[in-house]
């Protein structure tokens, strides 16, 4: 029989050790803030180069909009021969017109000076982590204006008083398996001959032709193949740009990561699996772009992990488009994508100037004080607002001839089921 063991000292007795350090919830990747999760956004260590920016003149924050121009190009045939004059068949040069618009956006915290609660959370420095989780949280808003722009024309902001601008998506679409005679169609852009015009370029009208065209020949995760077809797409139909990066000429192709899996699994029937060579054929800027995978032609392809998905609602000829985004944090409703295999993954190809950011007042700090300065808020404010560059000619309210040629959206179906 052995010595009786002692009593156990009560829980409410026992002494507790707190680890002081306070981690950080890690967030997903974004090619666009990438390094900028500060308030000021004076990082130049961008992802993606600052040529897809449409930089407007000094000067441009005076105006709660601005209108930017651009010169079309003469088209029609010469007076050719000697028996006809050019007297009279002069060409008129034309112009078209995009708006750029801004409004405010914030974001604030709570926190406590002085007193019991403040020096009981003095030791975790709780409030010397404000200012970083409000940089962390304007990153993630940023890159989700971004990709907000490229598929919806607008940055969701500007979808609000005073402005409150209807909401479109991108004229430029490519729907991965489709042909290029089966692609959705924007009325009035300019076409190649014998293309077909497409529907009335209403927001409900467009979301309707391009669900349509998911529905009936859409549905193909990314392959070799289809790289080959975006590059041709982009420059030859849509007439975009190619950027220089590193001194060549490229496009930049966000993919959405489950896409960018997919396209190397050496085991899928047209993957690059079996002769991708990851970075090898890269200049030096290109190798330096976080998430970079590598190159298929001119298509610099990056890896998006915060790519938008959409889901098609409605019923035959009168379909409809919702869009999803990831939100900033990991709370229940950060992530309202659509995962499921009725989903459809977004990316987009990037050109010169495919975004006007009109940042009139840049984020900055501001704080609000009350009882005696015991509790305070502290929050980020800034004035600014993301647009396509939608180029048209006509008033602002009935304008017509709607043309886009800085970046194309690709609409990727999910990976087959039984892939994974």
């Amino acid at each position: 029989m052995g010595i009786q063991r002692a009593t156990p000292l009560e829980v409410a007795q026992q002494i507790r050790i707190f680890n002081r350090k306070l981690r950080m919830e890690p967030a997903l990747n974004d090619v666009f803030t990438y390094s900028q999760a500060t308030i000021k956004s004076t990082d130049k260590n961008r992802v993606i180069s600052d040529a897809i920016y449409l930089k407007l003149e000094p000067g441009s924050s005076d105006g709660r909009f601005v209108n930017v121009p651009m010169m079309t190009d003469l088209t029609g045939e010469p007076v050719e021969g000697t028996t006809t004059s050019q007297v009279g068949r002069e060409r008129r040069l034309n112009t078209k017109y995009c708006e750029a618009f801004s409004t405010d956006v914030s974001q604030a915290v709570t926190l406590e000076e002085y007193g019991l609660e403040a020096l009981t959370k003095a030791p975790y420095q709780i409030n010397e982590q404000a200012v970083k989780q409000l940089g962390k949280y304007k990153a993630e808003i940023m890159g989700r204006y971004h990709r907000q722009t490229l598929l919806e024309s607008y940055s969701y902001n500007l979808n609000n008083t005073p402005h409150n601008l209807a909401l479109m998506f991108s004229p430029n679409i490519f729907v991965a398996g489709a042909t290029f005679a089966q692609q959705p169609r924007f009325a009035n852009e300019p076409q190649r001959v014998g293309a077909t015009v497409g529907a009335s370029p209403t927001a409900a009208g467009w979301a309707t032709q391009i669900a349509t065209a998911l529905i009936n020949n859409g549905g193909a995760a990314a392959t070799l193949r289809m790289l080959l077809q975006i590059e041709e797409y982009v420059s030859t139909h849509k007439y975009i740009p190619a950027l220089s990066v590193g001194g060549a000429s490229r496009y930049i192709l966000l993919l959405p990561s489950n896409q960018c899996t997919y396209l190397k699994d050496p085991t899928v029937i047209g993957s690059m699996g079996d002769i991708f060579v990851e970075r090898s054929c890269l200049n030096e800027a290109e190798m330096n772009f976080p998430n970079v995978l590598g190159r298929v032609g001119r298509l610099l392809i990056v890896e998006d992990e915060r790519y938008p998905t959409l889901t098609v609602t409605g019923s035959a000829g009168n379909y409809g488009l919702t869009a999803q985004y990831r939100a900033p944090g990991r709370g229940a409703n950060s992530d309202p994508r659509d995962h499921t295999q009725n989903g459809y993954d977004v990316g987009f190809v990037l050109g010169p100037e495919c975004i006007i950011d009109k940042t009139d007042e840049d984020w900055h700090l501001e704080y609000q004080w009350e009882e005696y300065d015991k509790f305070y808020a502290t929050g980020i404010f800034a004035t600014l607002g993301m647009s396509m560059p939608l180029y048209k000619n006509g008033s602002i309210t009935t304008a017509t001839n709607i043309q886009q040629d800085s970046s194309c959206a690709i609409i990727f179906g999910k990976p087959p089921a039984d892939w994974v």
